[in-house]
């Protein structure tokens, strides 16, 4: 504000039986209340000196800390919005507002929340639409809990793959490989009995290729084959074969 305007100002105030704030403050002055016509918010100045803010009394526009209507905004209109919301087309705050990259919009807190997650793997929000469900490890009974990744994350990242047994992902802690069959097994088939881990080479087979050895060991058929055990047909166990005299 020039010199020659605080002069016409105070010449204005001193006229009109005003007074001047203390500390230079706006607090308590009244605007005039001269709403937007066809459109949000009032037609008025931009303030630089806090508080920034004017209530809204109906008949003016008061200076106030408490005010709910915004007084910094230099295009000559005030308290109106910056946009609306795509969903609820409630009016918004740039502050107040979530832009999403899927759909191209901006949303209100609840609309783009109910649209959109958090993933914690590649910490950011994603659309509902580009989720993939997977399987986890977890402290819970079973080993594992499900949870929902971005799709985006899934492609890049090597920490999932897609088990032949279920066609679902899965964290590569709970998928093994199995050579035999060339494909990937959950750890859901583990549980289920369906394929199991040798306990000699550790690799993944499927339940037809079982051997149990006579000191309780499980091993997979070509296994025990190769250090000379047979089958005991009558107790279905591997154990070495008996010496001829």
């Amino acid at each position: 504000m020039s010199e020659q305007a605080i002069d016409i100002l105070e010449h204005h105030i001193h006229t009109n039986g005003g007074e001047y704030g203390r500390d230079g403050s706006w607090e308590g002055a009244r605007l005039v209340r001269k709403p937007v016509t066809n459109g949000e918010g009032f037609y008025g100045p931009y303030i630089d000196l806090e508080p920034r803010r004017l209530l809204d009394d109906g008949e003016y526009l008061v200076v106030s800390h408490g005010g709910d209507v915004e007084a910094h905004d230099y295009q000559g209109v005030i308290g109106g919005y910056a946009c609306h919301c795509y969903s609820c087309n409630s009016g918004l705050h740039e502050d107040d507002s979530y832009y999403s990259e899927h759909t191209d919009e901006t949303y209100c807190n609840d609309c783009y929340y109910s649209e959109h997650f958090y993933c914690e793997w590649s910490d950011r929000d994603c659309h509902n639409d580009a989720s993939v469900e997977v399987n986890v490890p977890s402290g819970s009974r079973r080993g594992y809990d499900t949870d929902v990744i971005s799709q985006d994350y899934l492609d890049y990242s090597d920490e999932f793959v897609l088990c032949d047994n279920d066609h679902e992902y899965w964290h590569t802690d709970l998928a093994y490989y199995c050579e035999h069959e060339d494909c990937y097994i959950s750890q859901r088939a583990i549980d289920t009995k369906t394929y199991f881990i040798s306990d000699w080479d550790c690799e993944c087979y499927p339940s037809d290729q079982k051997a149990i050895t006579d000191t309780g060991e499980t091993i997979c058929i070509e296994e025990a084959e190769a250090d000379e055990l047979e089958l005991d047909e009558t107790n279905n166990i591997w154990k070495k074969k008996e010496e001829n005299d």
